[in-house]
């Protein structure tokens, strides 16, 4: 029989002696007596006001060296132990708009600072905001992300993230980001000291715009390029595995960190570009954000990439004609480029097919060219649909002024550059008439695409 415990941890005692590998009974003693030890000691420290051991300079020779030697360790079995949690808290549920909003007499009261923080407290119902200024590190055997931070008052501080998140936690401790601490929990462990965050909702990453965001740092003239370029490293990654929504996500955030450059910036539209391709109308205005308009090759070559994604975005939105002008702009900065000169043949293609079509829908008889009428109804319900016009589609009422006005003013347009005068002046005319498509038109797109409201 083991002997009777006397630890209020009765359960974790009969875990030790039940444990027949000595190995494992030896860790469990040790780990048991030293998280025992610990927890005393800052049981009686706790609720102690934080006293700052460093300035943003030593915290740095510090955490370098540390880093350094993490480093050097990388993949060996060193003997670091997971401490407990002296109390345990909940997350933390509430918006930043819920935190340090008033004292009881309704005074306006500031995010508290790292001097305000106490040993080992749960710091109910604050936020802290800091800026990380160090590169991220894992510590080996625990699972914790450190960095360094610092407030609006220049005081440093360590922050342990301890969770997993579907986010990289690189992404969330990358140096120049921005962060909130809601209802931070500061913790004393072998003499050092940090903020602990067990919770992935216990931290908010802030964005330029944020109006939690702290002046002292929006106005920093040292460029931190870090953070943008993690993001855009992170999306990159994303878009590879065809995890399209996070690398939006990733592209986005890099585009609303703080001490970007033009180029990054410019980077960052034009790859969230790539992935709006799939939305087209998003991925056009991207495209045209990311355009440079200098004159050197690596400006030239990124405004090339840029125009074949504008233009593969007017494709897919059957805006031939801005297709076809944006691979013409592209083949201008470029004459040989290979993308510019197969798309623009596609897309020339496709405007010559659908004038035919068109043609011989709206002046021949719809009831021997069934098919064409089908294909201009795909075309023009694909139209409607991506442009949510409000159109009630049945047998009898044909189409809307709208409809008439811009549907057959493209194809006058079309026309018109295509030197078919006479076909221009064809639409031009049925543009005036209140049902410019019979029965048939409308009853494929009706069979396509219902009704749209």
């Amino acid at each position: 029989m083991p002997p009777e415990s006397t630890s209020t941890s009765s359960l974790f005692d009969q875990r030790i002696f039940a444990s027949r590998n000595p190995r494992c009974r030896s860790y469990l003693v040790r780990f048991f007596h030293d998280s025992t030890e610990l927890h005393d000691l800052a049981k009686a420290r706790q609720g102690e006001l934080r006293v700052a051991q460093h300035t943003r300079e030593s915290l740095s020779r510090e955490y370098t060296t540390e880093v350094a030697q993490q480093k050097f360790e990388n993949g060996k079995e060193i003997d670091r132990w997971v401490r407990l949690i002296l109390t345990s808290y909940p997350p933390c549920l509430k918006p930043l708009t819920a935190l340090d909003k008033a004292s009881p007499l309704m005074i306006l009261i500031p995010f508290m600072l790292l001097k305000d923080l106490r040993i080992h407290t749960h710091h109910q119902g604050r936020a802290l905001v800091v800026r990380v200024f160090g590169e991220p590190v894992y510590l080996n055997n625990v699972v914790s992300l450190v960095n360094v931070v610092e407030d609006e008052a220049r005081d440093v501080e360590k922050v342990q993230l301890f969770f997993s998140s579907t986010l990289p936690l690189e992404v969330m401790l990358a140096k120049g980001t921005m962060i909130a601490v809601k209802e931070p929990y500061y913790e004393l462990c072998d003499g050092s000291s940090y903020l602990r965050v067990d919770h992935p909702s216990n931290v908010k990453i802030l964005h330029q715009g944020d109006p939690w965001c702290l002046e002292v740092f929006k106005t920093s003239s040292e460029p931190i390029l870090t953070a943008t370029a993690c993001w855009k490293e992170y999306g990159n990654h994303a878009l590879s595995l065809k995890k399209y929504t996070d690398a939006i996500h990733c592209y986005t955030s890099g585009l609303d960190t703080f001490g970007r450059t033009e180029a990054y910036k410019r980077d960052l539209f034009r790859n969230r570009a790539a992935v709006d391709l799939l939305a087209a109308e998003a991925a056009k205005v991207d495209a045209f954000e990311s355009l440079t308009g200098h004159n050197d090759d690596e400006s030239r070559k990124l405004d090339t990439k840029a125009l074949y994604r504008a233009g593969r975005s007017s494709y897919h939105l059957r805006d031939f004609l801005a297709a076809e002008e944006l691979y013409q702009r592209l083949l201008a900065i470029s004459r040989l480029d290979e993308d510019g000169l197969r798309e623009l043949s596609k897309t020339q293609t496709r405007l010559i097919t659908q004038l035919r079509l068109t043609r011989a829908c709206l002046v021949g008889d719809l009831d021997k060219t069934e098919e064409c009428a089908i294909a201009l109804a795909n075309d023009l319900g694909y139209q409607i649909s991506i442009k949510g016009t409000n159109v009630h589609l049945d047998r009898t009422n044909g189409y809307s002024d709208m409809i008439m006005v811009d549907v057959l003013a493209n194809f006058t347009e079309v026309a018109v550059r295509r030197g078919h005068l006479e076909l221009a002046l064809e639409f031009q005319s049925l543009a005036k008439e209140m049902y410019i498509i019979t029965n048939g038109v409308i009853s494929g797109m009706y069979k396509k695409y219902g009704k749209f409201e």
